[in-house]
């Protein structure tokens, strides 16, 4: 009867109405929790234990079918909570830090609101979690621009935590070490600063001749869907009241694919400022890419 993830495929009650003792029937645990068991979290933390760690814990498996069985029987999820409390504390002493993720389930990771980076954590426990870290700006010459400390105790539920930004700052790294009960784990986050909307594109330049400089612009496709569109840049010099100097470029890319687009510009006793453009349409979502550089 048990399925992945600890589940019945049949419903152990059929009642007429819920006792004040079980837990409220919902979508979400009349599939994951059909016995209405209160502690079904922490149930399922040790079930997933069990399963990551059986060659450090022997016998789990028969433990936990013996726990199992009694789920059926409402009379006896007292019994049960206590069993599977002695259980968490027998594989925390026994597997230590190598059991973080599993037995406290907690997960930690940086999302983005609003273009910003931010840093969720969630623990699904009732024991308190201590989170410190040190967060650092990197930026495109992927040296340290900024650095922060960082450091919460944070109770059940999930949490979201704002994270330093700064204007010149390419990517995010948080190397964090977290804390519950006896355990601790260390880890190293690290993200854009912006999130990245499926293409990228980066601008260099090299000298080929006396007589022009060779612009080169790799662009790269988004995970999913066709992009197209052109690539513009524009030549503008600084010092000379001349009009500015256009070519374009039509763009075609495939799901991952990679390509390099190559300008020649005509070189002037004077510096001028390039300005490339991308406008694509990637999987039917308009954007624009701009870089600028400076010929001299």
């Amino acid at each position: 009867i048990l399925g992945q993830n600890n589940n019945h495929k049949i419903t152990p009650y059929l009642f007429n109405s819920t006792p004040s003792r079980l837990l409220p029937i919902t979508a979400e645990n009349a599939l994951t929790n059909p016995w209405l068991f209160k502690n079904y979290d922490l149930l399922n933390r040790v079930f997933k234990t069990c399963q990551q760690h059986e060659g450090f814990i022997p016998q789990c498996d028969l433990e936990l079918s013996n726990i199992l069985a009694k789920l059926p029987s409402i009379e006896l999820h007292d019994e049960v909570s206590s069993e599977l409390e002695a259980l968490e504390s027998q594989y925390i002493a026994t597997l230590n830090n190598a059991g973080f993720s599993t037995l406290s389930g907690v997960k930690s990771d940086i999302y983005y609101h609003q273009q910003k980076p931010f840093l969720r954590v969630v623990n699904p426990t009732d024991s308190p979690l201590e989170i410190t870290a040190q967060v650092t700006l990197i930026d495109s010459a992927d040296k340290p621009s900024k650095t922060h400390q960082l450091k919460r105790n944070l109770t059940s539920g999930t949490h979201n935590i704002s994270l330093p930004t700064e204007i010149n700052a390419d990517k995010i790294t948080v190397a964090q070490t977290l804390k519950w009960k006896s355990l601790t784990h260390q880890t190293t986050l690290s993200r854009r600063v912006t999130p990245f909307n499926g293409v990228e594109f980066n601008v260099i330049k090299t000298k080929e001749h006396e007589d022009y400089w060779l612009v080169e612009l790799n662009l790269s496709g988004p995970y999913s869907g066709d992009t197209i569109g052109d690539i513009i840049l524009t030549s503008t010099s600084f010092e000379q009241a001349t009009p500015a100097k256009s070519q374009q470029k039509s763009v075609d890319l495939a799901p991952y694919e990679q390509k390099t687009y190559t300008f020649k510009v005509t070189k002037t006793d004077k510096p001028q400022q390039i300005s490339v453009k991308a406008i694509l349409n990637v999987d039917g979502e308009p954007i624009r890419l701009i870089q600028e550089l400076t010929l001299s």
